[in-house]
């Protein structure tokens, strides 16, 4: 009997387990391979001082400047403080640029939403009598720098997204925590060529 009772609450268990998941709303981003390391025939001072001057002249503030480790992260920045939909609407680099809120609803609640720059996965799901959107995106730069041989210093650039998200209630909405987002690479890809092309000059 005591077997028996272990046993129904073990099972228990895997089935609870196995309906958290199955409800999870998240619409899996699409990874994508990036080219983000480069290799330049520069000094390591002469690279790390070009990516801090760089984030100065962008106004992004660094939040950690590490020159034993050769690591830079910048501090978190907001891209939209709107709900999905509104901010679709009014992105003009996004497809659904002046299109009625109805549709873009409709579309992304069903396909999940994926912009030039990075890919979230879920923008509206409804599982049940839950609906769940996401709002806040934000991103910020992680960059790798290492000392190569013969005066060569490799780079590399990440640009890492995350979104917050809030589940809709009939007259609120509480927050439900984060989740990352695939990048693209077109972030990392104009840092890198702005770096090589204004900051990094050969003698």
């Amino acid at each position: 009997m005591k077997r028996n009772i272990i046993l129904l609450f073990s099972t228990s268990l895997i089935a609870l387990y196995a309906l958290s998941c199955a409800t999870t709303p998240q619409i899996i981003p699409e990874q994508v391979e990036i080219q983000n390391i480069e290799m330049v025939d520069m000094s390591f001072d002469e690279v790390y001082g070009a990516f801090i001057q760089y984030f100065n002249d962008k106004g992004i503030p660094i939040e950690t400047p590490d020159k034993f480790t050769g690591e830079i992260e910048t501090k978190d920045i907001m891209i939209t403080d709107m709900f999905i939909a509104d901010f679709l609407k009014k992105d003009k680099s996004s497809p659904y640029y002046g299109m009625s809120l109805r549709k873009i609803s409709e579309s992304i609640g069903k396909n999940g939403v994926k912009l030039s720059y990075c890919d979230c996965g879920l923008a509206k799901y409804r599982v049940g009598m839950k609906t769940y959107v996401w709002q806040n995106l934000f991103y910020r730069y992680k960059v790798n720098i290492k000392e190569e041989k013969n005066n060569k210093t490799s780079f590399r650039v990440k640009a890492l997204f995350w979104t917050e998200i809030f589940r809709i209630w009939d007259f609120w909405v509480t927050y439900e925590g984060t989740w990352d987002c695939a990048s693209s690479g077109e972030y990392e890809k104009k840092v890198i060529e702005e770096i090589k092309t204004n900051y990094l000059k050969k003698h």
